[in-house]
């Protein structure tokens, strides 16, 4: 069966795109190679435009290569397929000849959101959407096709598509900053989507928390993720986990409000909830002006190092989904001791 990775957030601009990318380059490159398919649910078509740019999205339209596109066919034909809907990395040169992905991205198909979802959403409105989406997705062969299937939403703000997402899944990815803000809207979301699918008489998925940040910015809260989580990072040069101890250790305290929040967050007796122990690598290679797309500055491309640190910090949240993958370098995964029981 396809594994489905859900990336949710409560708010926007936390970093899903970016994970769902690195999580999708990362199993590209892993032994045995898994195909990977990438599905945009978020309305503004985010990771597509990111992926493909704005030209080649309004040809994938006109071609009717989209989620919305399939859900349309699928009540007027007897049959469909998702291969006709779906767009490859390496067909985005046919599309504009100036995109240049990386190679890894070649055989990443991606399935874009489309056009039409408040109309489809209205003629919806009294049943169980994510059921009929998924159940469309699998009618149109997802399965034997991929092997596993990450679904990018837009944040909770609009909770449909988040839903959408869930629907079908044991476990979901939630990225967040590690800030007051950040946590509590985390906290009340993963409230109201448990809730929702009590409602409906299904199990809750699990959650596992990733925190994105940079943490030369954020240096309080690096610290206190760093003391009360242990919360660490990939070095370059040893490829060992570390402390994030070059921005906390500029703080001279921590949140004692964000300690609290985290407690109660982690703590949680209604849901299944745990958090990686790595803070993704906040890097200009992997911001939105030049990944997946390949700069032309040879100096912002990735090299093996960043490649390693990539497949090491997201090694643990990959497995945890059940799916197995090959690192260069080996890890230490004991982590340090939370102050948090």
């Amino acid at each position: 069966m396809t594994k489905i990775i859900p990336i949710i957030s409560a708010g926007g601009g936390v970093g899903k795109t970016t994970l769902s990318l690195m999580i999708s380059y990362v199993l590209s490159r892993s032994r045995p190679r898994r195909r990977v398919l990438l599905v945009d649910v978020d309305p503004t078509a985010g990771l597509t435009l990111r992926m493909f740019g704005d030209l080649a999205y309004q040809r994938l339209l006109n071609e009717r290569r989209s989620l919305m596109d399939l859900i349309r066919d699928y009540d007027s034909k007897a049959e469909v397929s998702i291969k006709d809907y779906v767009v490859y990395g390496k067909q985005a040169r046919s599309y504009d000849s100036d995109i240049n992905l990386y190679p890894e991205f070649n055989e990443v198909a991606v399935l874009p959101p489309g056009e039409g979802f408040d109309e489809f959403f209205a003629e919806n409105q009294n049943v169980d959407v994510g059921r009929i989406v998924w159940n469309i997705l699998r009618s149109s062969n997802v399965d034997a096709m991929f092997d596993v299937v990450i679904v990018d939403t837009a944040p909770f703000f609009d909770k449909r598509y988040t839903l959408i997402a869930l629907r079908n899944a044991e476990r979901a990815i939630v990225v967040l900053r590690p800030t007051l803000t950040d946590t509590n809207r985390t906290s009340s979301m993963i409230t109201k989507i448990a809730r929702q699918f009590q409602r409906i008489g299904e199990n809750v998925p699990a959650f596992t928390l990733v925190f994105n940040f940079d943490m030369n910015k954020f240096l309080i809260e690096a610290k206190t993720l760093s003391e009360v989580l242990c919360i660490e990072r990939i070095e370059m040069e040893s490829m060992k986990p570390s402390t994030i101890s070059i921005a906390a250790g500029r703080a001279k305290r921590i949140n004692e409000a964000l300690r609290r929040n985290l407690d109660e967050l982690i703590n949680r007796k209604d849901v299944r909830l745990d958090y990686l122990r790595f803070a993704l690598p906040h890097d200009v290679k992997f911001s939105d002006e030049s990944f997946p797309q390949m700069p032309h500055e040879p100096r912002r491309r990735l090299e093996d190092n960043d490649k390693a640190i990539l497949e090491l910090t997201l090694k643990p949240l990959i497995e945890s989904f059940g799916i197995k993958i090959d690192t260069t370098f080996d890890i230490d995964t004991t982590p340090c001791q939370s102050t948090i029981k």
